[in-house]
C-alpha cells in the first residue's frame, strides 16, 4: 500500500508537470520603429569601423607599445554608447597611429616647464 501511494505522487507530479510546462510563454510584441532600426544600423556600422581601424598592423602595434592589451580594448567597444562609437569612428578616421608624437613631447615640456615655475619639481635646476 505504500508503494501505490508514492506511485499516485509520483503520477500527480509528472501531471502537474506536464500541465504547467504546456502553457505557452507570453511573449511581448511590438514595431520596430524606423530610428531605432537606423540606430541599431549605425551603430554595428560604426562598431565595424572601429574594429576595422584597431585591426590594423600599425595600430595594434602602437597599442602594443602603449601597453594596452588588444583584449580588453574589445571588451570595452562592446561597452560604447552609440555616440562615443560615432565620435570614436569619426577620430579613426583623422587620426592616423603614432600621429602627433611631437605634440605630445611639447605639452610635457610646457607642463614641466611650467611645474618648475612654481617651484613643484626640481626637473631643470641640474641642466
Amino acid at each position: 500500500m505504500d508503494t501505490t501511494r508514492w506511485k499516485r505522487a509520483g503520477i500527480l507530479a509528472l501531471i502537474l508537470n506536464f500541465l504547467f510546462a504546456t502553457f505557452p510563454a507570453a511573449a511581448q510584441t511590438g514595431l520596430v520603429g524606423t530610428g531605432e532600426m537606423l540606430a541599431a544600423e549605425a551603430r554595428a556600422l560604426h562598431l565595424a569601423e572601429v574594429r576595422a581601424g584597431l585591426n590594423r598592423a600599425d595600430v595594434r602595434q602602437q597599442m602594443l607599445e602603449l601597453g594596452v592589451d588588444p583584449a580588453k580594448v574589445e571588451q570595452r567597444l562592446g561597452g560604447l554608447t552609440a555616440a562615443e562609437l560615432q565620435r570614436l569612428a569619426a577620430n579613426m578616421k583623422q587620426l592616423p597611429a603614432g600621429a602627433g608624437v611631437i605634440e605630445v613631447v611639447g605639452i610635457v615640456f610646457v607642463v614641466l616647464l611650467i611645474l618648475e615655475l612654481l617651484d613643484v619639481t626640481d626637473i631643470f635646476t641640474g641642466i
